[in-house]
């Protein structure tokens, strides 16, 4: 059912447990190579999402006009160095490739690499502000979280709620969201042309695994 209503179920079962939890959702399918760094810029998203109850998401300086992404846009005026923290102006689906190289001549763009920051009453608030079916269905009642009836509420839960992703259903409707501007070298490994960037090639050009 995509990733709003996997994110709704994480966070009211954690909550359940720890109301004041911090929450990073990380995809699967990425590769960090600066470890350390991502740690650093996991940390600052973290102490300002505590503090501020925003949400926050991580901003990939971009490389290329990649077309396989989507795109994070900042104010001109907002701090682009890494590390900085800035509000969204808005998030752009993933462009056609005149679009991707407007994006990059512009630098005030960024990938979106659906990393997100936020504590779990932020989220479940966000979620019964513009997604309040959702809400409904994992958050209103966490009684069941963590006890023997938990996977039969789950399934009645996924099996009443709707297909959206998380970017659709909160991020481009909200007015807290905020955006780190990081450095750690980073790929999504969801495509095969990023995939190949990462792997040793032969004398023809060839990866193989």
């Amino acid at each position: 059912k995509n990733t709003a209503p996997c994110i709704a179920y994480a966070a009211a079962k954690i909550s359940a447990l720890n109301p004041d939890a911090n929450l990073i959702v990380c995809p699967s399918d990425h590769l960090i190579v600066k470890e350390d760094r991502f740690r650093a810029i996991i940390e600052t998203a973290l102490a300002d999402s505590a503090q501020t109850n925003s949400i926050v998401t991580i901003g990939i300086n971009p490389t290329q006009p990649h077309t396989g992404y989507g795109y994070i846009e900042i104010d001109a005026s907002a701090d682009r160095t890494p590390g900085s923290v800035s509000n969204v102006k808005q998030f752009r689906e993933k462009p056609d490739l005149q679009t991707a190289k407007g994006f990059i001549n512009a630098g005030t763009f960024f990938w979106n690499s659906g990393i997100f920051i936020w504590k779990a009453s932020t989220i479940i608030g966000a979620l019964k502000n513009y997604q309040n079916d959702i809400y409904e269905l994992f958050c209103s009642n966490t009684t069941q979280y963590n006890t023997s009836n938990e996977q039969e509420f789950v399934d009645s839960a996924f099996n009443q709620s709707k297909d959206i992703s998380i970017d659709y259903a909160i991020l481009e409707k909200a007015n807290n969201v905020k955006v780190v501007v990081s450095d750690f070298d980073w790929s999504d490994l969801g495509t095969w042309g990023s995939l190949a960037d990462h792997i040793q090639k032969d004398e023809n050009a060839n990866a193989i695994i």
